[in-house]
């Protein structure tokens, strides 16, 4: 084996990079959600409007999201990435959808919390639908955060194909829950600052495991484009 095929493409410089690109990505993940940093370590000093203060502090997160997917996305298809310019070119680009489809999500998420507050005091029982309805609800989001990084289109049919997505790939929706609760028990058993790097992989997990399914929306989506440039044409001729 060559220097060049063991320093310049071997194992050992595509594991370097790769650890590279998840710390850097984890890294302005974090760097564009300070105020969601900052309250998870003073978490313990907070007395009252806990779940405020976290809804409040989690808006930022995502434009940050959408942008981590875009870049974990890209990743996955082609082995390598651009990690800066390729961030941050998905943060520029996707904000304001993104932010809507988050806020979105946020707001409904508030809305189970509440629910499961009244109904764990009145009827036990149906806290667990709620339960079960933010899971759909995180599931949902998540595919419409990583739709919105890979594709250009109305907001609308964004969440009709979140939504779609929801009910249809169940196999992957079990996948991206365990990689979340898998991470979730890594990082209690690890010193904190290492969970800060974690975030990187779980973005390039969902995106690993979404890879199918956005190949089938791509089909969706250029159908669609084809379709209206179709109508737009005919106007213009007739």
């Amino acid at each position: 084996m060559s220097k060049r095929k063991e320093f310049g493409e071997g194992p050992i410089y595509t594991i370097t990079n790769y650890i590279w690109w998840f710390l850097l990505g984890s890294l302005y993940f974090w760097l564009l959600n300070i105020p969601l940093l900052l309250t998870f370590l003073a978490l313990g000093e907070i007395k009252s409007g806990v779940v405020i203060t976290l809804l409040l502090a989690s808006i930022p997160v995502g434009p940050a999201a959408a942008a981590l997917f875009s870049a974990m996305g890209k990743l996955v298809r082609n082995k390598d990435v651009d990690i800066t310019k390729d961030f941050f070119r998905g943060y520029k680009t996707n904000f304001k959808q993104s932010m809507l489809v988050w806020l979105l999500e946020l707001l409904l998420l508030y809305i189970m919390y509440i629910d499961i507050q009244f109904f764990s005091l009145y009827r036990p029982v149906l806290k667990y639908v709620f339960y079960i309805l933010a899971v759909f609800i995180v599931i949902t989001g998540l595919y419409a955060l990583s739709i919105i990084s890979r594709f250009y289109t109305k907001t609308k049919n964004v969440i009709k194909l979140a939504f779609y997505c929801s009910f249809k790939y169940i196999m992957v929706n079990i996948l991206i829950i365990a990689i979340i609760m898998l991470s979730g028990f890594i990082m209690l058993k690890i010193p904190p600052i290492l969970t800060i790097f974690i975030v990187s992989i779980v973005f390039y997990g969902i995106m690993y495991f979404e890879k199918d399914v956005l190949k089938e929306i791509e089909g969706k989506v250029s159908t669609e484009r084809r379709k209206v440039i179709g109508t737009v044409l005919k106007k213009f001729i007739y």
